[in-house]
């Protein structure tokens, strides 16, 4: 069974900001793309076929980790309020850095163990340690840094689906806080990020996290990740999230998944599409409000310097960290952190016009089937490379169909 792709951006196939990166991003690929859709439908259509891979890759299952440990810290009004350094709050155990360190280490050890769910971890061409205690710095610095960003934490990776212009969209957001530095009442969001490279100003102006999440915000619908129950079953894991239809009826949002964690977003974002159709939830929450702030949180500013040297500060917010007017060259030591971390996403309200612009021509594409490749370095990496470059032109899906109609019209077949 071939993916609709004309049904793209409606209420039963929403776009995801990490689509749009695919399509359009440094990486992306749009004929990558429609084989994964591909592949993703008939997956649903026939859940046996789903493969369970003997490995999991080790970057991808350290994220996963670093934000389970974030999300669980966060989740832990104790550790939330010491973090967050609310008056009277008291957590001794983490009373200095290094005693911090030690149950991220720990929590982040069992939450690994957790997301590999008995694969064995591919690390390439990095030893575990080293990768693990990055991840560890990245946390540390992320959770030491809070409180001068944050005086209250709103929601921890709520899930959304939001409607711009006749396209819909979902994801979930990492986290959703009261600014320190605003009045009371008003939102601010973060998204924690583990890349090597810092994204450019201007891309982060108008790249499609901000102005999604900004705009799920302002006009979607939010679902708590805590409203997700989660079973294994077998070799599966079946994720439900209970709602009222419009007749009445309570029902289960129900799906199955390879991984606790895809089960979880998965029947999360099954709940929000059924929500945004007209179902109901006792949890559905909106906020109504545009955020005043916008973080993209660069964690890897936290993993120290491993040797002294000097480079160019020129980005606006290292001007700020190192009390820069001017572009500078700056001296940095072993051990210290490599920025901020905190990188603000200047967005306004008036924004979203134009993202809902562009992300509307995406969509379009999208659904008129026009799916070209862009055959770069990383065709190494695609999963689907064999069909794409050594497979010559094999029809799939509609294309298959129409094919067959046409060759039995001229009695070839």
């Amino acid at each position: 069974m071939a993916w609709q792709n004309k049904r793209y951006g409606t209420v039963d196939d929403p776009v995801h900001k990490s689509h749009l990166n695919e399509l359009t991003g440094e990486y992306g690929c749009p004929r990558r793309f429609k084989y994964q859709r591909d592949l993703e439908a008939e997956v649903a259509a026939n859940p046996n076929a789903a493969e369970r891979k003997p490995s999991v890759n080790g970057h991808l299952a350290c994220g996963t980790a670093a934000h389970e440990t974030i999300a669980r810290a966060l989740n832990n009004p104790r550790v939330r309020d010491h973090l967050l350094r609310v008056p009277g709050a008291t957590m001794e155990e983490l009373s200095t850095k290094d005693q911090l360190e030690s149950r991220v280490r720990a929590t982040f050890s069992h939450e690994l163990r957790v997301a590999a769910d008995g694969r064995d971890i591919d690390w390439g061409d990095e030893t575990p340690e080293k990768m693990i205690s990055s991840r560890v710095d990245m946390i540390v610095g992320t959770l030491g840094t809070l409180c001068k960003y944050v005086r209250k934490v709103l929601a921890v990776e709520p899930g959304f689906v939001v409607e711009l212009d006749g396209v819909y969209y979902s994801g979930h957001i990492d986290l959703i806080f009261e600014p320190a530095d605003t009045e009371p009442g008003t939102v601010g969001l973060a998204d924690w990020k583990s890349s090597k490279q810092k994204p450019d100003p201007i891309e982060l102006a108008h790249g499609w996290e901000g102005g999604i999440y900004s705009a799920a915000c302002e006009h979607g619908t939010f679902l708590p990740r805590e409203c997700v129950r989660v079973e294994r079953s077998g070799d599966e894991w079946c994720g439900s999230v209970p709602l009222c239809t419009v007749t009445g009826d309570v029902v289960d949002a129900l799906v199955t998944a390879p991984s606790r964690w895809q089960a979880e977003r998965d029947a999360l974002e099954r709940a929000l599409m059924r929500v945004a159709q007209g179902d109901c939830s006792d949890k559905q929450y909106t906020l109504g409000k545009y955020p005043t702030r916008v973080y993209h949180v660069h964690m890897r500013d936290f993993v120290p310097y491993e040797k002294a040297g000097s480079k160019e500060a020129k980005r606006p917010e290292d001007l700020v960290y190192y009390g820069l007017e001017h572009p500078a060259t700056v001296k940095y030591i072993k051990g210290h952190m490599r920025g901020p971390g905190w990188l603000p996403v200047e967005l306004r309200a008036n924004d979203v016009a134009r993202l809902a612009y562009r992300a509307r021509n995406v969509v379009g594409t999208v659904r008129m089937g026009r799916f070209f490749d862009l055959v770069r370095e990383h065709c190494r990496r695609c999963p689907f490379k064999s069909d794409c470059l050594t497979g010559g032109y094999a029809p799939r899906g509609d294309d298959l169909v129409q094919l067959k109609t046409e060759m039995k019209k001229a009695g070839l077949i």
